[in-house]
């Protein structure tokens, strides 16, 4: 038995496999996060409509972004997509909170709507989203 076997049965066999195969490093767990949504109301525009939202924990420097998607619900119960946006992220705050805004556009005059604002993740931080049901019109939550 060479010493190399040996090592590799007391790290376990995720590290055994990845040595073998050549693969350097070990798999180390994300920092989960939160997004939240904390505004949406109707914009100055017509047909369009203003959110904002905090992301917690973030990165500490400003230029991750984030993807929010707008949906209209449609008579069958499926939703079609309305537009896509990709704000970007202010560098986090001393609590490690970091705030996202946009303005979404084409808004129907009536129904309901959807609203999810999804953090892709990094290689630190963990991938998270927030959902919002609201009247397309006002952007009052449903």
């Amino acid at each position: 038995m060479s010493r190399r076997s040996v090592v590799l049965g007391f790290v376990g066999a995720a590290a055994s496999v990845a040595a073998l195969l050549g693969m350097s490093g070990i798999a180390v767990a994300l920092t989960s996060t939160t997004t939240t949504l904390t505004q949406h109301h109707a914009g100055q525009r017509p047909a369009s409509l203003q959110i904002a939202g905090i992301l917690k924990p973030a990165p500490a420097a400003a230029g991750e972004h984030m993807v929010v998607k707008y949906y209209k619900k449609n008579a069958d119960g499926t939703w079609t997509k309305v537009d896509t946006e990709r704000p970007g992220l202010s560098a986090a705050n001393s609590q490690q909170t970091a705030a996202f805004g946009t303005t979404l556009y084409n808004s129907p005059t009536t129904g309901k709507c959807k609203i999810v604002a999804k953090y892709p993740g990094d290689d630190t931080y963990a991938a998270s989203k927030a959902v919002a049901r609201v009247f397309c019109r006002t952007g009052q939550s449903v």
